[in-house]
Parts: C-alpha cells; structure tokens; sequence
C-alpha cells in the first residue's frame, strides 16, 4: 500500500502574511514547478486515488499533475484556519497576542481559529479510515505543509509541537509512504532522500 502526500507549490503572498484557508494565488513558476513534481508521482486510473484540499493552490497542481482525473476534494485537508488573522501581515497582530500563540500553537487557537491539535484531529479523522483498511491501489493526497505535518507526527509518533522540526517541507515537497508488515508506517521524503521509520 502506498500513499503519496504533496505539498501545494509557492504561492505568490508577501513574506509575513499569515495564511491558512484565504484562497491565495501562486507564483509564476507554477508550472516549472508542477512539471517537476508530477514526475516524482504515480500512474492513477481513478479521481477516488486522488484526495486533493479544496483551496485553489492544491486543486491547480492536481489538475495539471492528472489532467483526465476528477480529483475527490476534502474540505478536512484545508490548511490550518488562523480566524481573524487570515490575510494579516504578522506585524499587524498585537505582539503579545502572537506571542502567546506561538509559544502554545499546539493547543491555543488563534481568535476565530482553530490549533494545531485541532487541524490534526480533523486530518486523522479524514485520512484514518484510509491508514486502517488495506488498499492495493495507491492514493495521492495534494493538501499543505500544516497538513502533511500532523499526519506524518501522528504515524510516526512525533509530539505535534517537535513536527515543523522533524519534518522538512518545501513547497512542493513530496512524500511517499508505505506499509511494511511488522515494520509498520515508512515515509520517503522524496526531496530530502530522508527516511524516517515509525517509532523511531
């Protein structure tokens, strides 16, 4: 069983803007970048082997990486919702405010947000019927580097608050997972050429 999790490309947004579920645009590179990526990915014969966010970032790299696929859209694989600080330059949040969240952004929601555990109880919940059946077939998951995080922290046994560190994600980063028997959950970080085993 395979499942390939892939990062949306680099959206054209100005440094500092904090973003989660507003629909922003991409750079220009978009299809130098998708042309890459598509190379890394598999052969599907199905829109059901192609899970996909919602946001536009994510369902332009699926419609150019599996053009005669219809991808299966999930709102549950939508970045991390940061309420009323959509669209805001950080430097426009009172620093005390985003402060205390950063310091606690596994279990503190922004105002009209949502926490990082939260965003990780709503991926597992999308994703863990998939983890817990046996499929022969393999399915592509196009979503966020919010996204990817939790779900690779939640296979791998890595505390939420430790995952931006763990897990290195670039902008169109791709990941390949597989299930090996006894050995459990084993992600390839295609871009990193990193392996990380469950449990270690």
């Amino acid at each position: 069983m395979e499942i390939w999790l892939v990062r949306h490309t680099r959206p054209a947004v100005e440094r500092g803007t904090c973003y989660g579920w507003t629909d922003v645009p991409l750079a220009d590179s978009f299809e130098q970048d998708a042309e890459l990526i598509r190379s890394f990915l598999p052969n599907l014969a199905s829109g059901n082997q192609l899970w996909c966010s919602p946001l536009s970032r994510c369902t332009r790299l699926a419609s150019f990486a599996y053009v005669d696929l219809l991808p299966t859209y999930q709102p549950d694989l939508r970045e991390m919702h940061f309420g009323e600080w959509e669209n805001r330059h950080w430097n426009t949040i009172p620093e005390e405010d985003s402060k205390h969240w950063m310091d606690h952004f596994v279990e503190v929601a922004t105002p009209g947000g949502e926490s990082y555990v939260q965003l990780q109880e709503r991926v597992w919940r999308c994703l863990e019927p998939v983890f817990k059946e046996d499929h022969h077939k393999p399915l592509v998951v196009i979503s966020h580097g919010g996204v990817m995080r939790c779900l690779l922290a939640t296979l791998m046994g890595v505390p939420l608050v430790a995952s931006f560190e763990q897990f290195k994600l670039d902008y169109g980063a791709v990941v390949r997972l597989n299930r090996e028997g006894a050995l459990g959950w084993q992600a390839a970080f295609i871009h990193q050429a990193q392996w990380i085993r469950e449990g270690e």
